[in-house]
């Protein structure tokens, strides 16, 4: 596969002959392994790290009226 551009990696600048893999673009497969290696343990979100905020009711109010209630329901 041809395709020209700037290595997701590297930063390199590729004119043609780069590597695609899952919609992203490397200029080598040595590039594609060092990212796929780096990114493997990335793992689930821990959601407790986040922290909790209350909504301000100014927050709230842009969201009334949005869907009436029986159509919010069906999501």
């Amino acid at each position: 596969m041809m395709v020209a551009g700037e290595c997701s990696w590297c930063g390199a600048e590729i004119e043609e002959g780069g590597v695609a893999f899952r919609g992203i673009l490397f200029c080598s497969t040595d590039c594609r392994e060092d990212w796929n290696d780096d990114n493997a343990d990335v793992g689930d979100i821990d959601l407790d790290e986040f922290e909790e905020r209350d909504l301000l009711a100014d927050e709230l109010e842009e969201f009334e009226g949005e869907l009436p209630l029986d159509e919010a329901e069906d999501f």
